[in-house]
């Protein structure tokens, strides 16, 4: 970090992890795609103008203005990255390192497109207009009828420098404030407002050879972490998603799920054949079913996430279970958010012969886990018996009669259950 600037502030992004205590079994690590804070649908271009200075003293080190400049080329910067978030993090002695991998692979965080800078200059120049603060109607409309623009970013900012001691070290420190603003270029009307603060320090304590970072440098780190909260707030980002799998106790499955378990790691895809011809075998083991989810999840399908933990969490309950279920919805939220935006997310191929089609119409058998429902070959009490069900979980129906339901079982078997075992 250019001149031993320390960070003293975390960027609050949500990270998709749930820590256990105590043992951990083989987990999934990747980053996947999660919708910003402001949606703004149909902006499909916008311009990104220089940023107004509101601070109170000025910055004897900088060019008039040249921090809302950098803060506005950087988030152009930012607003272009692909995949802006994926990262890989070395692990340390008491951290654990994190691939840069993503298996939402036609996911993107660059939704925008976005004026070029020097064309924006030009116009602006050629046309009289404000490049900083906030822009009335004219000029809004002015700039969408040359660039095709349905929004502009536009924003303030103020920076404090303060420098002193702690305790025998010198030290030096920049906060910066700054609030982004969306203006609607037909109507001028403010689509998004977002303010971020920033507090960088640098310090020097007797023994240090090294010299303090100036105010310059500071700042700039300040700059580059603001731009990242700001754009954040108005663009997709890649987020860590950690899911730890289920550890299949099964004693003639548990040697081949361990292998799937182990190929997950680097290879979710892969995996899946393994497990899921594991649960065809076993189609109500909860942690079959667990760990089927957690590869749906990983490579970009949701809703067939969704369906594999809600049928592990009707198996067995547990706090892990739940959790799934419900953090499941803000991915399956932010794939429809890239639907709207024009960049729709194309799960990974998968066996996915193991989720349901046609009516959802649904039973919920009678009893408890620990009670067993038996389905039948045909509808007839006399017929051979396909699968003994625990209680509490639904069945699809594909058709009824009086006393039946014809039902579709885990690992795509079919059979017929009597209304004497459906709870009413």
């Amino acid at each position: 970090m250019k001149g031993g600037v320390r960070v003293a502030a975390v960027s609050a992004v949500v990270v998709l992890i749930w820590a256990q205590p105590g043992f951990t079994y083989r987990k999934i690590k990747c980053y996947v795609p999660v919708a910003p804070e402001i949606k703004l649908t149909g902006v499909r271009k916008v311009a990104v103008l220089d940023f107004e200075d509101k601070s109170s003293n000025s910055h004897y080190w900088k060019n008039d203005e040249s921090i809302g400049r950098d803060i506005a080329n950087k988030i152009i910067e930012l607003l272009l990255q692909d995949k802006r978030g994926v990262v890989t993090e070395q692990g340390g002695m008491f951290t654990e390192s994190f691939p840069g991998v993503t298996y939402y692979g036609d996911a993107t965080t660059r939704v925008f497109d976005v004026v070029e800078r020097t064309q924006l200059d030009q116009v602006l120049r050629e046309q009289n207009l404000g490049q900083h603060g906030r822009i009335d109607d004219r000029q809004a409309a002015a700039l969408g009828k040359v660039f095709g623009v349905q929004a502009n970013i536009v924003g303030e900012y103020s920076v404090e420098v303060t420098e002193g001691q702690e305790g025998a070290c010198a030290k030096r420190s920049v906060k910066l404030d700054a609030t982004l603003k969306v203006q609607n270029v037909e109507t001028g009307a403010v689509m998004g407002v977002k303010t971020a603060t920033r507090l960088i320090a640098d310090k020097i304590c007797p023994g240090d050879t090294r010299r303090m970072a100036t105010e310059a440098e500071i700042t700039s780190e300040a700059v580059r972490f603001i731009a990242s909260d700001l754009v954040t707030a108005i663009a997709p980002t890649f987020v860590k998603d950690e899911i730890e799998l289920e550890q299949v106790q099964h004693k003639q499955l548990k040697k081949a799920c361990e292998d799937a378990a182990e190929t997950a790691e680097s290879d979710p895809a892969r995996a899946y054949p393994a497990f899921f011809a594991a649960h065809s075998s076993d189609p109500y083991n909860p942690e079959l079913l667990f760990n089927l989810a957690a590869i749906h999840e990983a490579t970009g399908d949701p809703e067939a996430a969704r369906q594999f933990y809600q049928g592990a969490s009707q198996l067995k309950t547990k706090k892990k279970y739940q959790e799934r279920v419900a953090s499941i919805e803000v991915l399956a939220a932010s794939n429809a958010y890239l639907a709207d935006m024009g960049h729709p997310v194309s799960a990974t191929a998968l066996d996915t012969a193991a989720l349901n089609s046609g009516s959802l119409t649904k039973v919920v058998v009678k009893g408890t886990a620990l009670d067993r429902a038996d389905v039948y070959e045909r509808a007839d009490r006399t017929a051979s018996v396909v699968a003994s069900v625990p209680g509490g979980i639904q069945l699809q129906v594909l058709e009824n009669s009086a006393e039946w339901y014809r039902v579709k079982l885990l690992g795509g078997k079919e059979g017929w259950l009597h209304v004497s075992a459906v709870k009413r």
